[in-house]
């Protein structure tokens, strides 16, 4: 017989032995013992750690301690980002408030001026016309109109307020 003859002889003497781990479990419970106990030392680690991986579910304690602060800590910082985000949005928004406010203001210092230059025209040119000045009256009487058309917002050449403003 050669070496290689050997080998193989050698071989399936000890295929029982390993698929004795990998049958089925029986209802003897002492005879799979016998059977775990008859594998290699490294075999029986195998299936010592394959059984660790199956029966734990999940990291570890500390591990999912970490993992708990890290998701903590995170959303911690998301908030407080979200929390900063509303703050800018409302000094921006008060920004605006009090700019509309002053635009307003001078709009209406605005329209008492044109409304009070129109009436001191309007009441001139009156009385420049009944004094028989009527080359001044009339013009001013014009301007006097045009000033109130200015108050009103409208221009000449669109009757129709579009509403833009």
């Amino acid at each position: 017989m050669s070496n290689a003859d050997e080998a193989l002889i050698k071989t399936e003497a000890e295929a029982p032995v390993l698929t004795a781990a990998i049958e089925p479990e029986t209802a003897n419970q002492e005879e799979n013992e016998g059977k775990i106990s008859t594998l290699p030392p490294q075999a029986v680690r195998m299936l010592m750690e394959l059984t660790e991986m199956r029966a734990s579910f999940g990291p570890d304690p500390e591990t999912a301690k970490v993992f708990a602060e890290t998701e903590r800590f995170s959303e911690a910082r998301k908030l407080e980002g979200f929390i900063a985000t509303l703050n800018h949005k409302n000094l921006e928004n008060e920004r605006k408030h009090e700019r509309a406010k002053m635009r307003l203001n001078h709009e209406n210092k605005r329209a008492w001026a044109v409304l009070l230059s129109s009436v001191i025209a309007a009441a001139f040119a009156i009385y420049f016309s009944m004094t028989g000045h009527a080359d001044l009256g009339i013009p001013m009487l014009v301007f006097a109109g045009i000033l109130i058309k200015d108050l009103s917002g409208k221009t000449s050449h669109s009757p129709v307020d579009k509403g833009d403003d």
